[in-house]
């Protein structure tokens, strides 16, 4: 395992670097056997922080995640154009910046423009590439790209929040039926966890005492002009806190947030990172 500096980016990227230094090495000689190209997974997470996880916070529970790392190489040396999820995932399925391939915000649209299948030669993109190189490309889970059809996997659907029943279950049908196939496959698996709003069940939220749990050096709840924590856009901390106030008990709507009512706010993210 190597390490060498905290994870600076939104996802557990060692698995997806891993399978783009594979695929780099494929790519260069497409007459390889099948046992020469492994078949590659791509766990996505949404809003996953870099210290959410057990091997750079012992206060987080992650334990089928930390013997992953343990196993393999932590890649965290990866950093991003920018923290908007959408222009994020199209910059990783394309490889350009955001002012490239014109996904800035949260809208699809520039990308549909330009990566959609339907004209003469929609430009690469990862799983085409992957196809090219001999593989069956797969993406279940949170999309906002659109549908994964039209950008060039061979199969896929943008699921709903709830992962246990919508993504993890498709990924499982589609391992199955693959296992038979002589033909490596390129799945990839974006979970909506643990993006807000957040459901946390009662089983998760009972690994964390949220007295006991480090609130960030950056934590400050004045004056409110220059704390990130009681900030957001109209409407974003009703959004997120109706559904925190549903799942962990009668907590206020909104900011300011005090040390208190924060340590339950991360409680319940942590319960939900610790589900997935």
């Amino acid at each position: 395992m190597v390490k060498t500096h905290p994870i600076r980016n939104r996802l557990l990227g060692y698995a997806f670097w891993a399978a783009v230094l594979v695929f780099g090495f494929e790519a260069s000689f497409g007459h390889e056997t099948r046992a020469e190209k492994p078949n590659l997974v791509v766990i996505f997470t949404d809003d996953q922080v870099h210290n959410a996880i057990g091997y750079d916070n012992p206060e987080v529970h992650t334990p089928h995640l930390d013997a992953l790392a343990a196993e393999g190489v932590i890649f965290d040396k990866a950093y991003v154009a920018t923290p908007i999820c959408a222009a994020s995932r199209a910059s990783m399925m394309t490889g350009l910046f955001p002012q490239q391939h014109g996904v800035i915000a949260l809208a699809q649209k520039a990308f549909e423009r330009q990566y959609w299948d339907g004209k003469e030669k929609a430009p690469q993109t990862l799983a085409r590439l992957l196809s090219g190189a001999g593989y069956y490309t797969a993406a279940y889970g949170k999309s906002h790209l659109g549908k994964q059809v039209d950008y060039g996997f061979d199969e896929g659907a943008q699921t709903g929040p709830h992962d246990d029943v919508d993504t993890f279950a498709r990924m499982e049908r589609f391992l199955a039926d693959r296992a038979a196939s002589g033909k490596p496959f390129f799945l990839w698996l974006a979970p909506h966890q643990p993006s807000v709003p957040e459901w946390p069940a009662k089983r998760w939220l009972d690994l964390y005492d949220p007295q006991a749990l480090t609130l960030p050096p950056n934590f400050r709840i004045s004056p409110l002009d220059e704390s990130l924590n009681n900030q957001g856009v109209p409407g974003q901390h009703y959004y997120r806190d109706s559904s925190y106030r549903r799942n962990v008990g009668n907590l206020p709507a909104g900011p300011p947030r005090d040390r208190e009512l924060m340590r339950r706010f991360l409680q319940a993210y942590y319960a939900v990172v610790s589900h997935l």
